[in-house]
């Protein structure tokens, strides 16, 4: 348990470090102006680095992991799975012009990545007549990762609204590790913390 609260600190700390090197030598300053949006929230310029901040944190923190003797092979595959949806999302924070077949493609690799190498047995649906399409192998790879992309997809778009994704996500996270403690699904669990 101390060794999970010791990586809660060090995320805060690498994140808060991370933003503050990027805000004293943000050398992608833009004209604030320039970059108005109809959903904008900031009033000031914001840097678009928050996706990237968390990815090269998890990947430090997957060395602490390590140090500390409490990776899992989950996390490593997590961390992995991450990078084609990362370069997309980096590419469009950096560059602002990504189109959104790009941005698909990325999701649905991440997503594919993710459920074959993480899900070891998908789960049955048991709803009339769609089970017995649905639960077909290849079908219901597919309907999975179409699940977790629109998944991915929803959360972008609560951010891109009103910014408050982290909250949602965090809510989110919380709740599942409950419900895998509670099933003593430990795997789940230690993901969530």
């Amino acid at each position: 348990m101390i060794n999970l609260f010791l990586l809660l600190l060090s995320n805060v700390f690498l994140l808060s470090l991370f933003i503050l090197i990027w805000n004293k030598f943000d050398f992608l300053k833009r004209d604030h102006k320039t970059l108005v949006g109809k959903q904008q929230i900031h009033r000031e310029y914001t840097p678009r680095i928050g996706g990237l901040a968390i990815f090269f944190i998890l990947i430090i923190l997957s060395f602490v992991e390590d140090f500390l003797e409490v990776t899992t092979a989950f996390n490593k595959v997590f961390l992995a799975s991450m990078v084609p949806l990362v370069i997309v999302s980096v590419k469009e924070d950096l560059l602002l012009n990504t189109k959104p077949i790009q941005r698909l493609i990325g999701i649905f690799a991440s997503s594919a990545i993710i459920i074959f190498y993480l899900v070891p047995q998908l789960p049955i649906i048991d709803l009339p007549f769609l089970s017995l399409i649905i639960n077909i192998s290849p079908v219901n790879f597919i309907f999975f990762i179409l699940a977790l992309s629109l998944l991915i997809n929803g959360m972008n778009l609560i951010d891109g609204s009103n910014g408050l994704s982290a909250f949602t996500s965090l809510a989110t996270i919380v709740a599942l590790g409950i419900i895998a403690h509670l099933y003593n699904d430990n795997v789940t669990a230690n993901s969530c913390v």
